[in-house]
């Protein structure tokens, strides 16, 4: 029998190891692939959130370049010019002064290496950095198409054409690449006039400085693919152009070639991801790539470590080894739960530990504690300023009196006229309450595009009877965009406008005229008057987006109407007046902002 009898120090031992040991080793396996899974998650997040600094960057800084062009290519300065070129007049003159021109608007941004102008008739007169030849600039033989299959491509555009990086020519001893934005130049005069392009020509190296300028970690970088997937931006500029992924393919399928790419470049390693952000605009893809090799290699000898202090500590007595362990199962278990509040999406969870905690696990959590500060610091910001930014776009717009109080009032005074038989104020009176109801009721929403007409022409019915039928009005609806979904009231401040301020004081009898169709891609809304017409002060500050030239009371409601359109339906939405006998007022909606009533 003693030869199957333990002592208690085996006996102890093995319980240990049973009831502490075995489990510790578990929990430190347990810990260690849930914090791998966290850290990476986090990685995950701070790679997505540094790929959305990069692409806001590149919005701004190739949206300065957009005004340039567009002031560029709007000038009453360069559409004379390119005029008297066209028709052969001053010609050497006219080349000097628009090169003058072109050097002081050279030197507004950073990064342009060329602004060329082609006026209708070819004959091009540019500013480039890389050469002193006045008869042709550094890039133009790069482009791969002539002079004229340039030009008509620009012109037949109606907004800004884009084309991608590609070599231009050696400076310096290095070769230098650009991209380019083109436009039409446009006199307003005649729009459809065909006066020349201008283009501008902007140096690669604004993309890589942006992307290089990301809070990236180390062996993390970012390029740029354009729409059909070629290089716009990398490292190494001789892989500039080159295809790396289809323009069809998916997201995931772009970001395996992005990888696949990277993986050529630099070599296979393990723990490199790679992210997307696309730019609708530009129908560009911002690539970032992540190694996260250090950080699990890191989170791997933290492993390795906890292990070989477990083993330490029973190496020592059994009191202090218990001890010891007791204290740090306890800490494994705060750890525990709130890693797993955090995979579940908490991040107000925080780390205590007690001063028995290791003092390299103890520098990773406060690390890692800071890191969820900055972030929850970061979220919160983006939240309250887009928060704040809404209440004040919509406060802003908001009426400055009760509609409800209104209603009730205009109620009242209608069984008024009842009991007194006077029935035509009373349907006035019950036409405005209509009126009324409609815009108090999901003010904010969106309706069928028939039953905004229908209301319009409730409150064209009012003005006509308070005007004392002094003009008319004609409202022609396509049928196809009967069933569109359009915000309620987005019309009303412009027919408005037209009546008080088009027909008052006009000696002849005032024609209204509203027309809805559908243009191509856009739902097109043309309102026009025989009226008075806008001063053309008014018509230039509309035109040219400076709405806060219409902070008067006067053109208050004009301005205000083109912010909701903006903000209902984003800045592709365009608003353009025409003030000759009379005024008439276009409205563009992008057809894919609309939903259909079902």
């Amino acid at each position: 029998m003693n030869s199957k009898r333990t002592s208690f120090r085996r006996r102890l031992i093995v319980a240990m190891l049973l009831t502490a040991a075995v489990p510790m080793l578990f929990m430190a396996v347990a810990f260690y692939s849930n914090s791998v899974t966290i850290v990476r998650n986090n990685m995950d997040q701070l790679a997505e959130l540094s790929l959305q600094k990069t692409k806001s960057n590149i919005d701004a800084w190739l949206s300065s370049y957009e005004e340039l062009l567009y002031q560029i290519s709007t000038s009453d300065e360069i559409v004379d010019w390119a005029d008297e070129i066209n028709r052969q007049e001053n010609v050497e003159l006219v080349k000097k002064a628009i090169r003058a021109k072109l050097q002081e608007l050279f030197y507004s941004r950073s990064y342009i290496k060329s602004i060329t102008l082609i006026p209708e008739n070819g004959s091009m007169v540019f500013y480039d950095q890389f050469t002193t030849v006045a008869s042709k600039n550094s890039w133009i033989d790069q482009m791969g198409m002539t002079e004229s299959e340039l030009y008509s491509e620009i012109a037949s555009h109606g907004g800004i054409s884009f084309f991608a990086t590609r070599y231009a020519t050696d400076f310096g001893g290095k070769p230098q690449y650009l991209f380019h934005f083109g436009r039409r130049i446009v006199d307003y005069l005649d729009v459809r006039k065909q006066s020349g392009i201008v283009i501008l020509s902007i140096d690669v190296a604004l993309l890589q400085s942006l992307c290089d300028s990301a809070d990236n970690t180390d062996g993390s970088y970012q390029f740029v693919l354009d729409g059909e997937g070629r290089l716009l931006s990398f490292s190494d500029l001789t892989q500039v152009g080159r295809q790396v992924a289809g323009a069809d393919q998916t997201v995931e399928e772009r970001k395996a070639s992005a990888l696949a790419f990277v993986n050529e470049q630099f070599g296979k390693r393990p723990y490199v991801t790679a992210y997307i952000a696309h730019d609708d605009y530009f129908g560009w893809d911002i690539i970032g790539v992540s190694d996260q090799s250090n950080a699990i290699l890191q989170l791997q000898s933290q492993r390795n470590l906890f292990v070989i202090l477990i083993l330490f500590a029973f190496t020592l007595t059994i009191g202090f080894t218990l001890l010891e362990m007791r204290q740090l199962m306890s800490t494994m278990r705060i750890i525990s739960d709130a890693f797993e509040r955090l995979g579940q999406g908490d991040l107000s969870t925080r780390v205590t530990a007690g001063e028995s905690i290791p003092v390299e696990m103890d520098t990773v959590l406060s690390q890692y504690n800071d890191m969820l500060d900055r972030l929850k610091a970061s979220i919160d910001r983006e939240k309250e300023a887009e928060k704040k930014y809404r209440f004040a776009q919509i406060a802003a717009l908001e009426a400055q009196i009760n509609p409800h109080f209104l209603n009730n009032t205009l109620d009242t005074i209608n069984w008024m006229a009842i009991q007194h038989d006077e029935r035509e104020i009373s349907d006035a009176i019950s036409a405005l309450g209509q009126i009324l109801r409609y815009g108090i009721v999901d003010n904010d929403q969106s309706v069928p595009i028939e039953h905004e007409i229908e209301w319009l022409r409730k409150y064209v019915l009012l003005q006509e009877i308070r005007l004392k039928g002094t003009f008319t009005c004609e409202i022609n609806v396509d049928p196809a965009v009967r069933g569109l979904m359009l915000h309620k009231l987005v019309l009303q401040p412009f027919v408005e406008n037209t009546i008080i301020h088009g027909f008052v004081r006009l000696r002849r009898s005032g024609i209204l005229k509203v027309t809805i169709c559908e243009d191509e891609e856009l739902l097109s809304i043309v309102i026009s008057d025989n009226g008075r017409g806008i001063p053309k002060e008014i018509v230039e500050a509309i035109n040219s987006g400076d709405l806060d030239y219409l902070e008067a009371d006067r053109h208050l409601g004009m301005k205000n109407a083109i912010l909701r359109l903006q903000m209902y339906y984003g800045e592709k939405v365009s608003v353009w007046v025409e003030s000759k006998n009379g005024t008439t007022v276009h409205i563009n909606i992008p057809m894919e902002k609309l939903e259909r009533y079902s």
